[in-house]
């Protein structure tokens, strides 16, 4: 089978317009640094014949994308860019941007005698030498591709400040380690509670990662192409598995749902081929297109009685499958939902289903339906010359 358009792609491509801006910036940010360092006269004077332009352009971008409420003139030292801003009730200094030589970069919990509480959009993306970062325990947030395709980053670690009750973060934004591919584990400090979409996308060699339980969200695809990541604890607070969420984590081996998950987005572990155990929650409702596409590892699969639809292509290419438990309130299977599931074989198909799209089962060569007599489904396997039995309960 083949795709005209691949659905994982939805989930694991990055903004190319924020891209083109951002390495546009950097491009002219580092021309400046080539030439030597800024005097301190040249410095003010730029600062003030630029604030009206550079705050009217951040302030434009802010209230497009929620980040920061109310920025003010961007300031340098030896090493950081920065500005000041006030973030629901919070002020701090942001840091915009690293211009020091160091590959290990500590950022500092105070510029003078105001805290750091933020990293901006993009501050560190592409950085060549960027090898591992240490985060201030009073930082709120991590901003939208603060840290995008920094490739030699290998290790990056929260503070810990004990006295004020730990890490004072709350938020990765979207694409905020994407690409990182150097990264092989991540802690999440406690108190975050919420990761944006794509944050950790195509961190390849991402073999572990910690989750506290303060989450709430965890973004679209935010750890799609993990490749390395064999396991993940998904904590209570998460009522949804969003969209590509795992999507091309080639390495990972098992997974359990906690119950309190109610939905689970599209293409949600597409590409699994590793996974081989899955534990799906109890008033999960509907299995989405694309759920488990070519998770080949696959044995058997329950599917929670309360579940009355399964998806397009949702079981497509799950050549290991040999048994699928179908709930008896399924109504709808969708086109080729099982399509190549080659070892798939005894299936038992309920009264209530009243309808089964295209190609459903097909190159099933192994499988046999188990039916009423007059059922919807017994029709369906006669005039799809599938073979089965009638069974009376």
């Amino acid at each position: 089978m083949s795709f005209e358009h691949d659905p994982k792609d939805t989930y694991i491509r990055a903004d190319e317009k924020f891209e083109r801006s951002l390495q546009h910036m950097l491009t002219k940010y580092r021309a400046r640094e080539e030439k030597g360092p800024v005097r301190p006269l040249r410095l003010v004077l730029v600062s003030v014949l630029s604030t009206l332009l550079l705050s009217a352009a951040i302030l434009g971008f802010a209230g497009k994308s929620g980040a920061l409420d109310f920025l003010f003139s961007p300031y340098q030292d030896i090493s950081f860019t920065y500005v000041a801003s006030y973030r629901a009730g919070v002020k701090g200094w942001v840091i915009t941007g690293y211009y020091g030589q160091e590959a290990a970069v500590v950022i500092p919990d105070k510029i003078g005698r105001v805290p750091v509480s933020g990293i901006g959009a993009g501050a560190f993306a592409r950085s060549e030498k960027l090898t591992s970062v240490t985060l201030p325990s009073g930082l709120d947030t991590v901003g939208d591709s603060a840290f995008f395709a920094c490739e030699k980053l290998a290790d990056v670690t929260f503070e810990d400040d004990t006295r004020s009750g730990g890490s004072k973060l709350t938020a990765i934004g979207n694409s905020a380690f994407a690409d990182c591919k150097n990264l092989g584990t991540f802690i999440i400090p406690q108190g975050v509670k919420s990761i944006g979409d794509l944050a950790f996308t195509g961190c390849s060699g991402l073999e572990e990662i910690t989750l506290p339980d303060s989450l709430t969200r965890i973004g679209e695809g935010a750890f799609s192409d993990c490749e390395m990541l064999k396991s993940i604890n998904i904590p209570g607070g998460i009522d949804k598995v969003s969209g590509g969420l795992f999507a091309g984590c080639l390495s990972l081996e098992s997974l359990d749902i906690p119950d309190n998950v109610k939905s689970i987005g599209s293409a949600a572990l597409y590409d699994c081929r590793s996974l081989s155990s899955i534990r799906l929650p109890e008033d999960l409702s509907h299995i989405p297109d694309y759920a488990f596409w070519r998770c080949e590892n696959l044995t058997n699969v329950l599917i929670p009685e309360n579940v009355t639809n399964i998806g397009d292509s949702a079981f497509y290419w799950c050549h290991r499958l040999e048994v699928i438990t179908l709930p008896k309130g399924l109504a709808g299977i969708g086109q080729q939902a099982f399509a190549w599931c080659e070892t798939l074989s005894t299936t038992a198909l309920p009264d209530s289903l009243s309808f089964i799209g295209e190609k459903a089962f097909s190159f099933c060569d192994n499988l046999e339906l188990k039916v009423s007599e007059g059922s919807y489904a017994a029709r369906y396997a006669n005039e799809q010359m599938i073979p089965f039995d009638i069974v009376n309960d």
